[in-house]
């Protein structure tokens, strides 16, 4: 169990700071958990936040791991990731881990080399999710978010919010839920903000999962928003995303202070998931709308665990 602060900071080039591990390669990491205030500053370029582990690349496996510090990734210009369980993750297998952590991903200033083509991206588990090849997909298995805030400011920058994670590519995620509260802004670029993945690219698989939190997003006239419970945004190849056994509770999105729902034609939402409300009420009536293992999962305080 790690406590404290751990702190990185970089000029020119990029970052990476975790709550026990910066940056991994090839590593497994089992049963441990952190409270421990994570931050890391990029100026310029990139930097990564990660509330048990700043990046994992090559294979790494996490095994019954936490989080619960305070998650912050800033960048004056350039690109900052902050994920509640990790910044950045490729090739990577996390099973029953979860992150109550609060998570914060923000861009100071418009990069002059690039106009304002850069982006905060914060995941409620991981801001970014990627694997090396198709054959060899990161995997999320039983892992679940209630994160009191994750929260992208883009600035002049774009901003990528996600309750498990916000893009993904060549990932799955299996029996993972998010209950976390969900607020991106910006001031002339995009927002992209889901209950599962703000970014679903290729080969994103979803199954048995769902989100029931809260979206909020505030933005200029000049911004674009795209919002969605389940994805905010989807490859013009659909069949390259599996959508399996996923549903959506009934949740508002929340634009500049005012209420839209699912319903309301003049909201954009990429979804496609029926809707299933209420469906927290009970572990049974998980069970049977997501056909999880009632031996495997179980109610703590309200939380829906799954059972070590």
């Amino acid at each position: 169990d790690v406590s404290g602060a751990v702190k990185s900071s970089s000029t020119n080039y990029m970052t990476y700071s975790g709550g026990i591990i910066g940056l991994a390669d090839t590593t497994k990491v089992s049963f441990c958990t952190s409270s421990a205030e994570v931050s890391a500053t990029a100026s310029p370029v990139r930097a990564f936040a990660g509330g048990l582990i700043g990046a994992t690349r090559i294979n790494s496996v996490i095994t019954t791991c936490s989080s619960s510090g305070k998650v912050t990734a800033t960048s004056s210009i350039g690109i900052s990731y902050a994920g509640g369980l990790i910044a950045y993750c490729s090739t990577t297998t996390v099973n029953t881990s979860f992150s109550a952590s609060e998570v914060l991903a923000e861009i100071t200033t418009a990069s002059p080399e690039t106009g304002s083509k850069g982006g905060a991206y914060a995941g409620g588990l991981v801001a970014v999710a990627s694997s090396e090849n198709s054959s060899s997909p990161s995997l999320f298995t039983r892992c679940y978010a209630i994160n009191p805030s994750v929260n992208a400011k883009g600035g002049e920058n774009s901003a990528y919010v996600g309750g498990l994670s916000a893009d993904t590519d060549l990932v799955k995620f299996k029996d993972c839920y998010s209950r976390s509260i969900l607020n991106a802004s910006t001031n002339s670029e995009t927002i992209f903000i889901a209950g599962i993945t703000s970014i679903a690219s290729s080969s994103t698989v979803i199954e048995g999962c769902f989100f029931d939190g809260s979206i909020t997003a505030t933005y200029s006239t000049k911004a674009t928003v795209n919002v969605g419970t389940i994805s905010a945004s989807l490859p013009s190849d659909h069949s390259k995303v599996v959508v399996s056994s996923a549903f959506e509770a009934s949740t508002p999105f929340i634009l500049n202070g005012k209420i839209y729902s699912k319903s309301n034609d003049d909201l954009i939402l990429v979804t496609g998931i029926p809707a299933a409300s209420n469906i927290l009420s009970n572990i049974n009536l998980i069970s049977d709308i997501l056909d999880w293992n009632t031996e495997e999962w179980t109610i703590e305080n309200g939380i829906i665990k799954p059972v070590i």
